[in-house]
């Protein structure tokens, strides 16, 4: 295990991150929460709005959530730099879809986190995470 950065939050687990639509070359910063029940990393679409991202080869997804309404998500292809650093930063298709933000957030799932080891105190409010070996 190599736990390699430390980090800090207030109520539910969450990271800032650097997210580069592949499609059109911008890059943005956001947050998100560390969901290990969701199996899809999901993001608000006005934030694929203000990163331009091309959908048009885009597949849809139907979710449904547990206890929540079922919604359809577009996939994209981006880079996502978690902590905002290089060593953690990783090329993968996430999902976006509408009013995801503010509740419940944008969501870090398991095909995200496979990539990494995290610990985390949920008592004092913090973490450790870094690539998995």
């Amino acid at each position: 295990m190599s736990l390699t950065h430390y980090f800090e939050y207030d109520y539910f687990p969450q990271l800032d991150l650097i997210i580069h639509s592949l499609s059109s070359g911008l890059t943005r910063e956001a947050d998100a929460i560390i969901d290990t029940g969701a199996e899809f990393s999901i993001f608000d679409m006005a934030l694929a709005e203000q990163l331009e991202v091309d959908f048009a080869d885009a597949s849809t997804i139907r979710m449904e959530p547990v206890g929540g309404s079922s919604f359809e998500a577009l996939t994209a292809r981006v880079r996502l730099s978690l902590l905002m650093v290089p060593e953690l930063t990783l090329e993968t298709t996430v999902l976006f879809a509408p009013n995801i933000e503010p509740t419940p957030g944008n969501l870090i799932g398991l095909d995200v986190l496979q990539f990494f080891d995290i610990a985390i105190s949920h008592s004092q409010r913090t973490g450790l995470i870094g690539r998995s070996s």
